[in-house]
C-alpha cells in the first residue's frame, strides 16, 4: 500500500493505492473520517488524480460499467475528480492511440 495527502490549496484529499499485482491496483480517496471510497477504474490502468481531474492511462481495452463506448488500450481518458467520485461517468477522450502508433506501458 501506498499512501499519501495531496496538499494542493483547494484540492487537499488523501489517497491511498492497494496494489493487487505488479501491473493492477485499486486507488482509493480517504474522507476525513478515514473511510476508503475506491475509484472506479480499471485496476489495469494507470490511474492519476491531478487537481480536478482525474487522468487515466488504460493498458486494456475498457467498456465502462455505464454501457458507454469500448476504449481501446492506450487511450488517456479525464473526468472531473468530485463528479467521478459523485457517481457520475462522463470521460473526455484526451488521446487515442492510431493501429500504427506505439502504446507505452
Amino acid at each position: 500500500m501506498t499512501a499519501w495527502h495531496d496538499h494542493t490549496p483547494g484540492f487537499e484529499r488523501d489517497l491511498v493505492v492497494r496494489a493487487l499485482t505488479f501491473y493492477t491496483d485499486e486507488l482509493y480517496l480517504l474522507e476525513q473520517d478515514g473511510t476508503p471510497h475506491l475509484v472506479e477504474v480499471p485496476a489495469s490502468a494507470q490511474t492519476l488524480v491531478h487537481r480536478e481531474w482525474l487522468l487515466v492511462e488504460l493498458r486494456k481495452d475498457w467498456t465502462p460499467a455505464d454501457g458507454g463506448p469500448t476504449h481501446p488500450a492506450g487511450s488517456l481518458l479525464a473526468a472531473p475528480f468530485d463528479a467521478w467520485m459523485a457517481g457520475e461517468r462522463a470521460l473526455t477522450v484526451l488521446f487515442v492511440p492510431m493501429p500504427r502508433a506505439p502504446c507505452r506501458m
